[in-house]
């Protein structure tokens, strides 16, 4: 908010839930930018859930939880990918096999989602 000049005081309690709900899959400055994106959308003083991407911000349930988002399919498969890194140790000849691809496709999309 200080390098956008904005007046924030403060967040949500609704936004900051959903903030701290998402995986954040990607790294911190996945979570930086979608911050700073909602800092410039923010028309009051306080960062509200509006103002997070609909990504986010998804309906509720009838539980009261959030409703699962439907995940663009890059993402999806990007997800993919870095959890059967994550379950096969990093070995990628593993991580190929269980997701049913040969390696050097494997090693293809790691390069395209920056995972190595």
């Amino acid at each position: 908010a200080e390098r956008a000049e904005k007046p924030l005081s403060g967040i949500s309690t609704h936004a900051l839930r959903l903030l701290m709900q998402h995986e954040w899959p990607g790294n911190v400055r996945e979570l930086e930018n979608t911050i700073a994106r909602a800092v410039l959308l923010e028309t009051t003083e306080v960062l509200q859930a509006e103002s997070l991407p609909s990504l986010l911000s998804s309906a509720s349930g009838a539980d009261g939880r959030p409703a699962p988002a439907i995940l663009p399919l890059e993402e999806t498969e990007r997800r993919a990918l870095a959890q059967a890194l994550r379950a096969s140790a990093n070995n990628v000849a593993r991580a190929a096999e269980a997701l049913g691809v040969n390696r050097a496709t494997m090693y293809r999309k790691l390069k395209r989602y920056d995972l190595r």
